[in-house]
């Protein structure tokens, strides 16, 4: 799955189904709901489907992924939740070390997840 926000304008949403449908146009069963959260924003849930069971298909499902977090990302529309494959830049990785820090100061849940270890929590 792929998880961006994009701004609630008719233009931006409409943007975002054309950058979906072209980076998906290959993958195997691709799919798009679109959810308003509030007045300024949309969230997108981006969907590629897989043969479970398959290596060969969930690898070109995970590379065909690739796509819409670059398309996206060009755009500035970042997902609200990122992957172990596709994490966030880094201006945006300091803030999640320092919620790691303070939900997870030992580092027990989703080791490797973040990028070094977790910040100690403020004060």
């Amino acid at each position: 799955m792929f998880l961006p926000l994009v701004p609630f304008r008719g233009t931006a949403v409409a943007e975002a189904a054309d950058l979906v449908r072209g980076a998906t146009a290959d993958a195997t069963a691709s799919g798009i709901t679109m959810n308003v959260l509030d007045a300024d924003t949309v969230d997108h849930v981006v969907t590629l489907g897989f043969a479970p069971g398959d290596p060969a298909a969930a690898r070109e499902a995970h590379h065909a992924l690739d796509r819409p977090h670059t398309a996206f990302a060009a755009r500035g529309w970042l997902p609200y939740r990122s992957d172990v494959d596709h994490p966030l830049p880094a201006r945006h990785t300091v803030l999640h070390r320092r919620l790691r820090g303070a939900l997870d100061p030992y580092g027990v849940f989703a080791a490797g997840r973040f990028e070094g270890p977790p910040a100690p929590a403020a004060g």
